[in-house]
């Protein structure tokens, strides 16, 4: 089901650049990232990596797909592998709105296989150099043997910008499940041709847990800014 779903996502990324429409595009240029995460939360520790793509489609309209999967060891370790599909509407000067749907399966030697499906509808408004998000999402699974099968979620995003390439955000999630707010420091490397960015956040949720994460995105394509990458290319 997984292969299916991403066969067609990738027909769709390879057919949608021929009908681009060139001027106020929700993308500037047809991109593709790649990245690797890892993080750590007390006895639990998680690793991965996935591949995102972004595909301007009309005016003001684009399409973003995406791939990734993640291995978590804990006392019950487990594989997750999903793909996520959105479109969105943005003005460069104004912000953005967009609607995706991510599809996960979970694989244990410890637990019966499973699946979860996610909707999420995220917003922006920029303003200099300042972006603020929000975003809720529902999740639901029909399979009993998830451990949240059915929850509602909220959060809010601030970032800054101080320096084009650099990112500072701050965010706070309002879960069913329990409570979590964070920091974290995007860098993109001029020196590297404008193409790798370094990632280093810091969460704690309402029973003061911590989780630390980092990660590591390279863009393929076109050399560009940090600011611009959040705010022309990215969903």
């Amino acid at each position: 089901m997984l292969k299916k779903h991403l066969l067609t996502l990738l027909l769709i990324s390879l057919a949608c650049p021929l009908v681009v429409n060139a001027e106020n595009r929700a993308v500037t240029d047809l991109n593709y990232s790649a990245n690797a995460h890892l993080s750590k939360r007390d006895e639990v520790t998680s690793f991965g990596g996935g591949v995102d793509i972004n595909i301007p489609v009309a005016k003001y309209l684009g399409i973003n797909i995406g791939a990734d999967a993640t291995r978590v060891n804990s006392v019950l370790d487990s594989d997750t592998y999903a793909i996520t599909g959105g479109v969105f509407l943005r003005d460069y000067d104004f912000g953005l709105i967009g609607f995706n749907v991510r599809h996960h399966e979970f694989r244990s030697s410890n637990l019966p296989n499973a699946n979860l499906q996610s909707y999420t509808i995220n917003g922006e408004l920029y303003f200099d150099k300042i972006t603020v998000g929000m975003n809720g999402s529902h999740a639901e699974s029909n399979d009993s043997n998830v451990l949240i099968s059915n929850d509602d979620n909220a959060a809010a995003l601030l970032s800054f910008y101080p320096l084009e390439n650099l990112a500072i955000r701050a965010f706070a999630g309002f879960l069913d499940f329990k409570e979590n707010y964070g920091l974290s420091t995007t860098y993109q490397a001029p020196f590297l041709g404008s193409k790798l960015s370094v990632d280093v956040g810091l969460s704690f949720d309402e029973d003061d847990e911590t989780n630390v994460t980092t990660s590591l995105t390279y863009y393929f394509g076109k050399r560009n800014t940090l600011i611009n990458r959040d705010r022309k290319e990215r969903f």
